[in-house]
């Protein structure tokens, strides 16, 4: 490697250098000073210049800094204990250098994707997933960093502090897997750390959550009491089928309590089917008693409020162990009642008839079905009560 350039081959005259037996010495440039080595003979001294110059030829004249040759000489030997050579773990890195040049900062990418996403009109809760866990925590995460640069390993350590249920990770490594494919396609990587390195994880097989008649009962009294304007939203996930993104974006005007039927409109729906849900009896007095004309059902500060009135009720683990439960309810209860799976995935709005039973269906006896569907309030003078 080039440490300088032009060597001259000289006489020592320094009067002490030849008392300790050095007759010649060789200057040269090294570090952006001049330097001198001392010799015992002339052929020590013409050997030693030779080498320099013949560096000099085959490397170039560029000097290094004194930083850069301590850190080859540091790193040199760790680099050959793992069967590499400086050479090789240079080009690796001026390699990785220039691929970060042609990628994009993470954070950048995700805002594009989300943007592409909404301008091709994806589904509304497609795109609060894109916000909430690319935007709020991917993003977040690798703040700064090339999307290039990213490694399986601090992926799968990422998606293991967040996706804690194994439907949680599978929804992580499908969306940070489809960032990664836009981005080949753009030209802005050239691979994908997370598919196929990553896997899936199984799903356990069980029955969905549901809440009882009893549960039912006590969560809407509870809501009555505390807080009524939450008590329409609670009802129309447990007595119409309707998700949650659904019941957030729903308004009263599509509540038509006179025809008895609800306006689940393509803005509204799931994958833009609209639908028309019957107002069953229970339904219609839970909505009658807290009516309004116009705006969205959804309320104010609707999350907190909501919250207090589950943990008030007994449920403190809601979003672990009954997520979806309302809507899981209503298909077990209503197959129950009814004993028409068309009908009740008509109106809960839930299409594919291989995953309904196994997703959506609970085995509930007759009689909880029965008293399910009688859940409704009375008088001011009595407390909810299931019939």
């Amino acid at each position: 490697m080039a440490l300088g350039s032009n060597c001259s081959v000289l006489k020592v005259t320094d009067s002490a250098k030849r008392a300790a037996g050095y007759r010649w010495q060789v200057a040269f440039r090294a570090d952006g000073r001049r330097r001198r080595k001392f010799f015992k003979t002339q052929k020590e001294a013409d050997a030693f210049a030779k080498q320099r110059e013949a560096e000099n030829i085959k490397h170039g004249q560029q000097e290094i800094a004194a930083e850069d040759r301590a850190a080859v000489v540091e790193f040199s030997a760790q680099i050959g204990e793992l069967g590499g050579s400086v050479r090789k773990a240079l080009e690796d890195h001026l390699e990785a250098l220039k691929r970060d040049q042609e990628s994009i900062l993470v954070e950048s990418m995700v805002d594009r994707h989300i943007a592409d996403a909404e301008h091709r009109g994806l589904s509304y809760e497609h795109l609060r997933d894109l916000r909430s866990r690319l935007g709020n925590k991917f993003a977040v995460e690798f703040k700064g960093r090339w999307l290039s640069s990213l490694e399986t390993e601090e992926i799968r350590e990422w998606m293991t502090r967040e996706g804690r249920s194994p439907r949680s990770w599978n929804k992580l490594r499908a969306l940070v897997s489809r960032l990664f494919r836009d981005a080949i396609e753009q030209g802005l990587v050239k691979g994908n750390p997370v598919d196929p390195a990553i896997k899936k994880k199984k799903v356990k097989a069980g029955p969905p959550p549901i809440v009882t008649p009893t549960e039912l009962t006590r969560l809407l009294n509870v809501a009555d009491e505390m807080d009524g304007e939450l008590v329409p939203y609670l009802a129309l996930q447990a007595f119409a089928g309707m998700r949650t993104e659904e019941t957030d974006k729903i308004e009263w005007q599509a509540i038509r309590l006179p025809q008895g039927l609800i306006d689940v409109s393509a803005h509204v729906a799931k994958g833009d089917h609209p639908r028309w849900t019957k107002i069953e009896p229970c339904l219609y007095a839970w909505l009658s008693k807290h009516r309004k004309t116009k705006g969205r059902v959804r309320v104010t500060n609707h999350r907190k409020r909501l919250e207090a009135v589950r943990r008030a009720a007994g449920f403190d683990s809601w979003q672990g162990t009954h997520n979806n439960a309302l809507r899981h309810s209503y298909a077990s209860y209503h197959l129950a009642k009814f004993s028409d799976a068309g009908r009740t995935r008509e109106e809960m709005g839930h299409l594919d008839e291989s995953s309904f039973r196994r997703d959506y269906v609970n085995r509930v006896l007759p009689a909880d079905g029965e008293a399910f569907w009688e859940i409704a309030p009375v008088d001011a003078n009595e407390k909810v009560v299931a019939l």
